[in-house]
């Protein structure tokens, strides 16, 4: 009998000495095989936690100026302006995409002296900042503390208007 490195001496003692009866070797190769699969398995689900999983880059995402303005995401504005990479912030369809075209607005926008150029650039700003704290709400599923964020937004607004 030929013996692989799943067919040891000490595997068949095992096997054999277990209650399964197996009627050749490439039974007891399946049989190791399925075994070891399963013994993976076992080990690697508490690994897989879902609460620990990254989910939002798959949660749908809308900003509150893309539900007031939508029409507005439609400009062709370049990304260099002030008011084309807001928009592009607003249009991110989902969480992941959001945080990070937000976060790039305000690095790139967010004056290192805290002086704005107008009344629109300080707005866009704190606009991006509010976005910034409802995603943190919604990815920790906070809805009183979003649905608060979403109506200082709501109340900005009225500024563009």
């Amino acid at each position: 009998m030929v013996y692989s490195e799943l067919e040891t001496p000490g595997a068949r003692r095992l096997i054999s000495g277990s209650s399964l009866q197996f009627s050749n070797a490439a039974t007891v190769r399946t049989a190791v095989r399925f075994s070891a699969a399963v013994v993976f398995i076992l080990l690697t689900l508490p690994a897989c936690d879902p609460a620990d999983a990254p989910l939002e880059d798959t949660l749908a995402y809308r900003s509150i100026w893309a539900e007031l303005y939508p029409d507005s995401l439609h400009r062709k504005l370049g990304h260099g302006t002030l008011q084309g990479a807001f928009f592009f912030a607003a249009s991110a369809d989902s969480q992941a995409a959001a945080e990070k075209r937000w976060a790039n607005f305000l690095s790139v926008w967010t004056p290192e002296n805290g002086e704005f150029e107008d009344a629109m650039h300080a707005n866009l700003v704190t606009w991006a900042e509010l976005e910034m704290q409802r995603l943190e709400s919604l990815k920790h599923n906070r809805k009183s503390a979003t649905e608060a964020v979403s109506n200082t937004l709501r109340d900005l607004a009225a500024d563009f208007e």
